[in-house]
């Protein structure tokens, strides 16, 4: 039986990833392992989790530092037991096997820890406090693309319909794994699928270099076309050519070839993910 792991909280976000890992779990017979975490930041500072988090929305200014951490890790818990039992109910209807997690720590450690017993990690792109932090991708949604070593879906608010996926690819060793995973998705989503592979490059050379192996990687694929596309900026030209032709999921390797280059001016797939309104699939 395959496993899914299910990042959730009380968001948008968190519903729309339920639904779609309910889909996958229907299609492929997995059982859905649902984890919420209790986040060390909302605890040790509370006051900030007044601030970020609309689940702590007051406390009594006579209260200890020790009372306000109390009230919040109760209310964190209860919302914690509120979401698995609204979780169960939704799965339970629809024949979908659960298991919950209510863990307390950092949120990308507690998935990291959980992963590798699953065969996929599905989450919201934000959380309960993505009102608050305008285009930018939570951190731990970042640490979480850097840390596990599993196949990663990224899930926006809006519900999408998977029928068109395009694959980003740069011979990378995260990009070839990211192809393999093609079949998978004909399983995962029982309409028939169209595959798209694109590149970017930004020469002559590398445009007739890619051709070459795009076309290798297709060849006997009936469902997947290839496209060279030709840009110096490879995360402008990924979010244009998703909205433009009218992609449902984009898979794309976690990192690409430069590393140093990500550390310097941060990744193609961090600015990716800051701004596509569709799910994303990752893998490193």
């Amino acid at each position: 039986m395959y496993n899914i792991l299910l990042a959730i909280d009380n968001s948008d976000f968190s519903r729309n990833a339920l639904e779609m890992s309910i889909e996958i779990a229907q299609n492929i017979g997995a059982k859905i392992n649902v984890l919420f975490v209790i986040e060390n930041k909302m605890l040790y500072h509370p006051l900030g989790a007044m601030v970020f988090n609309p689940v702590i929305d007051s406390f009594d200014m006579g209260e200890t530092y020790s009372d306000i951490y109390e009230t919040a890790r109760e209310k964190l818990r209860k919302l914690g037991k509120k979401v698995f039992e609204e979780t169960n109910q939704v799965c339970q209807k629809k024949g979908v096997e659960t298991v919950c997690y209510l863990r307390e720590g950092i949120l990308a450690e507690e998935i990291k820890e959980l992963a590798f017993e699953n065969d996929l990690v599905v989450m919201g792109r934000y959380g309960l406090s993505s009102k608050y932090s305008g285009t930018l991708l939570g951190s731990a949604v970042e640490e979480v693309c850097r840390i596990i070593n599993r196949p990663l879906l990224l899930v926006p608010e809006k519900k999408t319909k998977i029928r068109k996926i395009a694959v980003a690819y740069d011979n990378s060793l995260f990009a070839q794994k990211t192809f393999k995973l093609g079949n998978w998705m004909d399983s995962i989503w029982k309409d028939e699928l169209k595959f798209e592979m694109f590149s970017v490059v930004d020469d002559k050379k590398a445009e007739k270099e890619m051709q070459e192996i795009l076309e290798g990687l297709t060849k006997e694929k009936e469902n997947f076309t290839y496209k060279v596309l030709d840009s110096i900026e490879p995360a402008s030209m990924i979010l244009n050519h998703v909205q433009e032709n009218d992609i449902d999921l984009l898979m794309m390797g976690a990192y690409g070839h430069s590393r140093i280059r990500e550390l310097i001016l941060g990744s193609t797939t961090s600015e990716v993910l800051r701004k596509i309104d569709k799910p994303v699939l990752l893998y490193r």
